[in-house]
């Protein structure tokens, strides 16, 4: 086996990773992806920021600890993977210093809009997921607790990303309330 020119080491870089993302202008062109899983036409898309170390590793979306609780939270709902698409607002994993830049999130942007597009139910877990589907910067605590209907009739659920639950056992409450709000929601008041 022979070893790769750099010539070729560039070229390999520089191949998209989805074929609407702008990877060539992306700061994380060379580092690990998991693609969005998933049936292509599923109504339902669990979106989140990125991946993460087990996610990078195996190049599958939360197959990690926050896979486990994102798991559950399904389950309880009688809701498999298989029912759902899985995918983050960035493919690929961060840097050791797990920030995601503006530039990142503005290269991957025309393949997640591509990816909501069959969604008529979008649940954004944390706030780059937030931002992204909502088109503009939100606390999660200033949209939680609702299913918001976007312009494009798309409803959307936002919540914590479940990540989060392995380091803050004390959102699970909410993340298991948001949960039930897009599966089951309780039926609108009769006034």
């Amino acid at each position: 086996m022979s070893e790769l020119s750099q010539e070729d080491i560039d070229a390999l870089l520089n191949v998209r990773k989805h074929p609407l993302a702008e990877c060539e202008s992306c700061p994380f062109v060379d580092r690990p992806m998991a693609a969005t899983q998933g049936p292509d036409n599923s109504e339902v898309i669990f979106v989140s920021r990125s991946p993460g170390y087990h996610e990078a590793m195996t190049g599958k979306p939360f197959a990690g600890p926050s896979g486990k609780v994102l798991d559950f939270m399904l389950g309880e709902h009688g809701v498999t993977r298989k029912d759902l698409r899985l995918t983050n607002v960035v493919l690929c994993a961060p840097t050791s210093n797990n920030k995601v830049p503006k530039e990142a999130i503005k290269a991957c942007k025309p393949r997640l809009d591509d990816d909501l597009s069959s969604a008529s139910l979008i649940i954004a877990g944390g706030a780059e997921a937030i931002a992204s589907v909502f088109g503009k910067a939100r606390s999660i605590q200033s949209v939680r607790g609702y299913r918001h209907t976007l312009p494009s009739g798309k409803t959307v659920v936002a919540t914590n990303n479940p990540a989060l639950v392995i380091r803050d056992d004390g959102v699970f409450p909410n993340l298991r309330s948001d949960f039930k709000r897009a599966f089951n929601p309780a039926p609108p008041p009769k006034l």
